[in-house]
């Protein structure tokens, strides 16, 4: 135990503390027991007994040579490791010494009121507790979000990151092939005395906590310099002592560590440090409708799942049954609200806004058939992840305006990637997973795929979805061309009518008209609006004013305007994508 000499400790007096260590030495091999003088061994013996307050109860036998020196009232220490520390008592003193039937040898000393502690650099990870906070902030490229340091060790941290940095974690990990490392970030450390420390780290693991609303992340530090690794050992240390002293029934008595003291000059100026208390994802405020606010929670559930996919794991069974409970009920709400809400997703990642809106318009459509509300569960269930295997591609892909034959391939590589990672959903059906996952971009004629499945081989929700999937495809976005207004992917759609089912082509047209809701469209006065209601026959009947072709948000929209009132607004003569 000589490190204890030639290395700074710690002392722990509280009785937690105490009970600790001596519960770790009590672990088949955690004792041992050394003579007071400069070259004795620590001798293995086991720490049978503890009695807090009274007496510890000690087997010598395995080392009873040390029996006469104890008899004879030689000190003595207790010394172990474990959990990351190297400890030892007080010098202790027996108080009896005997051999037991069958040659046992036993001694009994008096309770330690403390221990030395030595904590062990190469494995110990020094843990925040309840009232001591340290931030985080996690940058990569042009993005950074903050969170709250967990514990530290001098080979990495554990941060409880917002769901609102899910896009960012799951960029990284598509960044990065699975047999290369993780791609670097760089780590800030924050205390409340204001001292940084910045270092490069890669990601290690991500656990999501839907309930909590955080990713608690995992971080290895690359390559730390000498001097950043001085500066890690002090932290570890400062944050083990400041720990030691929140859990020490007499706190008072110990000297507080200045890394976790605010610095007079700066205090109660909550604008140069960050605000730990916020681990919010998305901003309720950056929505204009309390249905598209209430969309929020299945939008970080995707970007959730995006990164739990690119990072090994599988859809999450319970959560996706949960997203899809909550659309099924604000659709039973009003469903106008909902398809609206869709309009107000544009802040959304591109996979995240199309895969919401595929399950709810899939969701309408399939619901004129009146399925069951089970069924019409599992297909918004569906829905919701039908894209997602496109996660697991490289970004590159995704990006190319022009694909040859091999980057093809790999493209469509994404349904059946998708399908191991539904083992755990057990609760949805397999028609309605085959059809809605697996046949969503085939083609009645054969020219989709995986399979290049035809005609009546494809089942009516995978004919349903290869319709609404294509319809929503075509308004967004794509690395090739701008997003298509309304009216020009339906003449498109009529243009590929051997390549869809023109049954659903049709009732998609009936239902959702010709303008649906959730349209920008622009009137012959010159006035923008956005589609809010229609008629039984599918007419615009209600929309809301506007004064820029933006998306929806709180001060854009204006004043609603339906019935008689709306001819003043002239004919409708276009639909607008807007910017």
């Amino acid at each position: 135990m000589q490190q204890l000499e030639d290395e700074e400790y710690y002392q722990v007096r509280s009785t937690h503390a105490v009970t600790s260590c001596l519960d770790i030495l009590m672990q088949p091999g955690g004792a041992s027991l050394q003579l007071d003088h400069p070259h004795a061994r620590a001798e293995p013996i086991v720490l049978m007994t503890a009695e807090p307050g009274g007496w510890l109860q000690l087997d010598l036998t395995s080392s009873p040579h040390l029996k006469p020196a104890l008899e004879s009232g030689a000190e003595f220490f207790l010394v172990g490791q474990g959990a990351g520390k190297l400890m030892r008592s007080q010098l202790l003193k027996a108080n009896e010494c005997r051999t037991v039937a069958g040659g046992r040898v036993e001694c009994f000393c008096s309770y330690p009121e403390y221990f030395d502690i030595v904590q062990r650099r190469d494995t110990f990870r020094a843990e925040l507790r309840l009232g001591m906070e340290a931030s985080a902030t996690l940058s990569h490229e042009d993005q950074s979000w903050t969170g709250q340091l967990k514990n530290l060790s001098m080979t990495g941290c554990l941060v409880e990151m917002p769901l609102a940095a899910a896009p960012m974690l799951s960029a990284m990990q598509a960044e990065t092939a699975p047999q290369e490392k993780q791609a670097r970030l760089t780590v800030e450390l924050t205390f409340p005395n204001e001292t940084r420390f910045q270092i490069d780290a890669q990601l290690r693991h991500q656990v999501v906590d839907m309930d909590e609303r955080i990713i608690r992340t995992g971080l290895e530090f690359v390559t730390p310099s000498a001097q950043q690794d001085r500066e890690l050992w002090q932290f570890v240390r400062e944050i083990e002592r400041e720990a030691s002293r929140f859990m020490n029934e007499d706190a008072a008595s110990f000297e507080p560590s200045p890394l976790f003291q605010p610095r007079e000059s700066r205090a109660g100026n909550g604008n140069d440090r960050p605000d730990l208390s916020v681990v919010a994802g998305r901003s309720p405020g950056d929505y204009p409708t309390v249905t598209a606010r209430r969309l929020i929670s299945v939008a970080e559930f995707l970007d959730v799942q995006i990164l739990a996919l690119r990072s090994g794991g599988n859809i999450d069974s319970a959560q996706l049954s949960r997203m899809a409970e909550r659309i099924l009920t604000l659709h039973e709400e009003s469903r106008e609200e909902l398809l609206f809400a869709l309009s107000c997703q544009s802040r959304e990642p591109a996979m995240v806004g199309h895969s919401i809106a595929v399950a709810v318009r899939l969701l309408d459509v399939a619901q004129t058939a009146n399925l069951p509300r089970d069924t019409g569960k599992a297909v918004v269930a569906c829905g919701l992840v039908h894209d997602l295997g496109k996660a697991l591609l490289s970004p590159e892909l995704l990006r190319a305006p022009v694909l040859d034959a091999r980057q093809r391939r790999e493209l469509h590589s994404h349904v059946s990637l998708l399908k191991p990672r539904l083992a755990e959903c057990r609760w949805l059906s397999e028609s309605v997973v085959r059809q809605v996952t697996q046949q969503v971009n085939e083609r009645i004629d054969g020219s989709g795929y995986p399979a290049g499945l035809r005609d009546d081989e494809l089942g009516e929700l995978g004919r349903l979805a290869a319709v609404v999937d294509a319809i929503d495809a075509m308004g967004r976005s794509r690395a090739d061309r701008a997003p298509l207004p309304i009216d020009r992917i339906y003449r498109q759609m009529e243009a590929e009518r051997q390549r869809f089912d023109s049954r659903w082509l049709q009732r998609y047209r009936s239902l959702f008209g010709d303008f649906p809701v959730g349209t920008l469209v622009r009137f012959d006065s010159g006035q923008l609006a956005w589609v809010r209601h229609l008629d039984r026959q599918g007419q615009v009947a209600q929309v809301q004013l506007t004064d820029a072709a933006v998306p929806p948000s709180k001060q854009s929209l204006g004043k609603l305007v339906e019935s008689a009132h709306l001819t003043r607004l002239g004919a409708i003569v276009e639909a607008v994508t807007p910017g």
